[in-house]
């Protein structure tokens, strides 16, 4: 499996039963967090340490810091300091780029007494007010229409990455590249782990391919390209942030097809899977088997009053996937659609979009047939994403099926 997959960050919503105080940040009067007015630096996390309440000179507390890019993306960090004074507050230090990344988008912390069964705070949800942070997407050099011919290629091609918003010495990285053969096996084709040196902080990432190992390869199979760091410098890939996972099909020109055969994603991401205090699409979504055939089923329950008053809605990006495409080259792209909506009352409405072109819409009525979504774009943008976008703003009934996205070049 590769980093990217990897999602079970420790979120939690707070307990009002707990009789822990939640934390806060003494520099920010309440939940609105404005990265302009913070003290320049690292941000200070407090815990006030009451005595009474069950804690003990030494006793270790792990304050929990999770949140969310503007893309959607999950990430988290965790520290640690003894008690060392009762009846006064206990501050945590957390790295500036922590709540950096959480710009234009939300934020939760707590507290554990102790172990991993020591009792927790309540929850402090945060909004942090600033522009949002982008990762740059990995880059494969040696490319043609966005594709690897090992058979023509005269020296290895390189990954790269670009240096990303406050990156450190010290920060801990992983890039996995996995090789995915044409009927789904998947293997590790490269590992690269390490520590963010001086001279990376100015060049960002880079590693080879070794060519050799490349030609070994059928055409056809598709490289999925990893990178995940943790902006605190901790090992636990728990707590990673994860870049955009780009694929790279070997063979002349773009021709990606997934039929989602026996759960494979083939590099499909869901963006919103985990967001937590949400419901979005992607939220509730599988990889079924309908009679022999396998699709991605997105299914998204009825929202409360309260949650449409707060603009929960259903929109946003179902399966998004990112390519290298050649500029100015036509690419066409197909996937069918049917609805599953149980009242029949609503037929979703799903997007085909990138970066490169306006979004093409359908509708597909709730009468069980399958429908075809075809989407034609230029290229404007090297590294740029396919995303399936479900816009409709209602409250209830975008339920759908989709099966057999392809992505190719027009020749």
């Amino acid at each position: 499996m590769c980093a990217a997959a990897v999602k079970s960050l420790e979120v939690r919503v707070g307990d009002s039963a707990s009789s822990l105080d939640s934390p806060y940040i003494p520099a920010v009067p309440g939940v609105d967090v404005d990265l302009k007015t913070l003290p320049p630096g690292d941000t200070s996390f407090e815990i006030f340490v009451p005595r009474g309440a069950g804690f003990t000179v030494g006793e270790e507390i792990f304050l929990f810091v999770a949140g969310s890019m503007a893309s959607g993306e999950l990430f988290s960090y965790v520290t640690q300091k003894p008690v060392a004074v009762l009846g006064r507050p206990l501050t945590f230090t957390v790295p500036a780029a922590i709540l950096t990344y959480m710009a234009n988008s939300k934020g939760d912390a707590f507290y554990r007494k102790g172990s991993a069964t020591g009792a927790l705070s309540q929850n402090y949800a945060f909004n942090v007010k600033g522009d949002a942070v982008v990762l740059p997407v990995p880059e494969v050099t040696e490319t043609t229409n966005g594709a690897l011919n090992p058979k023509v290629l005269k020296v290895s091609p390189d990954v790269l990455v670009k240096p990303w918003p406050n990156i450190a010495v010290g920060q801990q990285f992983w890039v996995t590249v996995d090789s995915i053969t044409a009927d789904g096996k998947s293997k590790v084709f490269k590992t690269v782990t390490g520590t963010v040196n001086a001279a990376q902080v100015t060049s960002g990432l880079k590693f080879d391919l070794p060519l050799k190992e490349l030609q070994e390869l059928a055409e056809g199979t598709a490289l999925n390209i990893s990178v995940s760091l943790t902006l605190g410098g901790g090992t636990d890939l728990v707590h990673a942030l994860n870049f955009p996972v780009i694929t790279v099909k070997l063979g002349s020109t773009l021709n990606d097809a997934t039929d989602f055969k026996n759960g494979n994603m083939n590099g499909w991401e869901i963006p919103n899977r985990d967001i937590y205090n949400q419901n979005s699409p992607g939220r509730y979504a599988t990889i079924v088997n309908i009679g022999g055939r396998w699709v991605f089923e997105n299914k998204t329950p009825p929202l409360g009053r309260d949650q449409i008053a707060l603009g929960q809605h259903y929109v946003g990006f179902v399966l998004q996937k990112y390519y290298e495409f050649v500029v100015g080259k036509s690419y066409v792209v197909t996937c069918q659609v049917r609805s599953i909506t149980q009242d029949g009352l609503y037929e979703p409405f799903l997007d085909l979009r990138n970066r490169s072109a306006n979004s093409v819409t359908i509708a597909a009525p709730p009468n069980g047939q399958w429908y075809i979504m075809t989407f034609n774009f230029v290229a404007q943008y090297v590294n740029d994403y396919i995303g399936v976008y479900s816009s409709r703003n209602t409250p209830d009934g975008n339920d759908y099926q989709i099966t057999d996205i392809v992505v190719k070049e027009v020749v």
